[in-house]
């Protein structure tokens, strides 16, 4: 094996990204808790869906008026 390989793995640095790993599941755990529950881009997502609907909408519309001009 190599010197940087034997560098890159040694015992202190896999304790390091064990540390990593755990302060990142603790995060995307507390995605879940209240403070981030509460805020608005937790909200229900309909009125995404209304907006983008009506925006295919009227794509599809300019688009068939489109054809209709031009075809």
């Amino acid at each position: 094996m190599s010197i940087e390989l034997e560098r890159a793995h040694l015992p202190e640095a896999r304790g390091f990204e064990v540390a990593l790993d755990a302060e990142l599941a603790r995060r995307i755990q507390s995605l879940e808790e209240s403070p981030h529950i509460d805020s608005e881009c937790y909200a229900p997502t309909r009125a995404c869906f209304v907006e983008a609907t009506s925006w295919a909408i009227l794509g599809v519309a300019i688009w068939i008026a489109t054809l209709f001009y031009f075809g």
